[in-house]
């Protein structure tokens, strides 16, 4: 289907795989492997970065994107994702397991601190996409 998508929207949520198994349930090994394959396919990639306080926003997954970003050289960029608690409800909605408790009790991050993810990331040599006021 690749050439009919303008762009491939791609999420990495962890780049340990000791770390996504454990939060996910599943290693990430397949989801980087789908990642380099959509890139040597010649797919146009956003790489999305959701970034929930306290998990995943740690120097060392920081330092793990820039060596992923900066090795698919035509990646479009990466746009980073703070958390956010809008999900929370769906989880009840639809009658899922209850969200982990550190889920329930994460604040969304502020603006600074977003900034600090952005700033780190672009000082790696990432080309981070965020924009802010």
């Amino acid at each position: 289907i690749l050439p009919w998508l303008d762009m491939v929207l791609f999420d990495l949520k962890e780049t340990d795989p000791d770390r996504h198994a454990q939060y996910t349930g599943v290693g990430n090994e397949l989801i980087l492997t789908n990642l380099r394959r959509l890139h040597e396919a010649g797919a146009v990639i956003l790489l999305r970065l959701p970034i929930i306080p306290g998990l995943n926003d740690r120097p060392a997954h920081f330092r793990a994107i820039a060596e992923i970003a900066t090795g698919l050289p035509n990646l479009r960029g990466v746009e980073i994702m703070p958390y956010h608690r809008l999900g929370l409800s769906k989880i009840q909605r639809f009658g899922l397991a209850a969200a982990p408790q550190h889920l329930q009790e994460t604040e969304t991050p502020a603006m600074a601190t977003v900034r600090i993810w952005v700033e780190t990331l672009t000082g790696f040599g990432v080309n981070v996409i965020n924009e802010f006021d």
